[in-house]
């Protein structure tokens, strides 16, 4: 196969490009991220525990297929900015819930502001419409393998 026809290949690869595409947004959100002070993983934790108070650190691992260590380490980060606090759960000494703090109710529409920016940004070379149809596709494929 020729390099150019291996181009071609790679460039009609629903997966290559979803996951190229991927990279781009995780860049973005990052670089966006970090004048708030948050990483992209204690965003992603942040925006759940505002969604549904009260979520267990393995809630937050099903949600986003992310190993217990990793949730732990970004609920530390977030802990010591004074954005979740882990609260016990009466039920199980085990377990703590995550409860978001006054601190991240006043700095999560900043947050959301960012998400939306990148998502607008990315996907300027699309029309409207194709926006929302991309949209509505990728949720088609994504959303019924979701535990969430």
């Amino acid at each position: 196969m020729s390099e150019h026809a291996s181009k071609a290949v790679r460039h009609a690869s629903p997966g290559w490009l979803i996951q190229r595409l991927s990279r781009r947004f995780e860049a973005e959100m990052e670089a966006d991220l970090a004048p708030h002070g948050v990483t992209l993983g204690q965003f992603a934790l942040l925006m759940a525990s505002l969604e549904a108070e009260g979520l267990t650190q393995t809630d937050l691992g099903t949600i986003f297929a992310m190993p217990a260590w990793k949730i732990s380490r970004h609920l530390d980060g977030l802990e010591a900015s004074g954005l979740v606090i882990r609260q016990p759960d009466p039920a199980s000494r085990r377990t703590h819930r995550i409860v978001p703090t006054e601190a991240a109710r006043a700095l999560a529409p900043a947050l959301r502001g960012v998400g939306q920016a990148v998502n607008a940004r990315l996907l300027a070379p699309l029309a409207p419409g194709d926006r929302d149809r991309l949209v509505a596709l990728l949720q088609q494929v994504v959303v019924p393998g979701e535990r969430f």
